[in-house]
């Protein structure tokens, strides 16, 4: 499957290679996409209403590609196949504590130190690594590989799970506090993010971590 990164309009306004792509494409937007994708056409798309289209050609393996458009970041998000409705982009140099609790989709347009970015937020999340010829990885920040090709990487992870209601043990409290420590947080600062996670005040955080010592 092809992801277009633009809408149908005036021809004249396309590329050569979106032009091309169009021309080669045996099926454009599908309505029965999985059918045609399992029938080996090649489909193009645009990438409007995605992450659906992009997580239908992932579960039937079917490969996922995309015609090169302006913003690296929005064609990196369009090709990870994680929630498009609300995300954010940063720089490799984000605050990893203070994003751990981040509900939004992540685009990092320099990739962090992943197996700090696992610490942090946890090995499970997942995420899709994103390189320059529009390869994906897709799966879990503890199963992504550091980037090898030439021409840099985006890297997109999942936003965090929504947090149970109800005050959390301090045994639990301070294992948070430990997990942003472990991914390169000062303690004070953890402590901060994790009483902002849980609408607690930092006093009570603090007791908890060091009554569990």
């Amino acid at each position: 499957m092809i992801l277009l990164g633009a809408l149908p309009g005036n021809p004249g306004d396309a590329s050569p290679r979106l032009r091309e792509t169009l021309a080669a494409a045996e099926v454009v937007a599908p309505a029965d996409l999985a059918g045609r994708l399992a029938a080996g056409d090649t489909v193009a798309m645009w990438t409007a209403g995605v992450p659906d289209p992009v997580r239908i050609a992932v579960d039937l393996g079917a490969a996922v590609t995309a015609v090169p458009g302006p913003s690296a970041a929005i064609t990196a998000l369009a090709l990870s196949g994680l929630p498009s409705d609300r995300f954010c982009v940063e720089s490799g140099a984000a605050d990893l504590a203070r994003l751990a609790g981040e509900p939004r989709t992540l685009i990092f347009t320099e990739v962090p130190d992943l197996p700090a970015l696992a610490r942090a937020f946890g090995a499970d999340r997942p995420a899709a690594l994103v390189a320059a010829d529009r390869t994906a990885q897709r799966g879990t920040l503890g199963a992504l590989t550091a980037p090898v090709a030439s021409g840099g990487a985006v890297l997109v992870v999942g936003g965090a799970p929504p947090v149970s209601a109800g005050r959390p043990a301090d045994g639990e409290l301070a294992a948070e506090v430990a997990a942003l420590v472990a991914g390169g947080a000062d303690r004070k600062r953890a402590t901060l993010e994790v009483a902002r996670r849980h609408s607690l005040a930092k006093r009570e955080v603090y007791a908890a971590v060091i009554a569990h010592k």
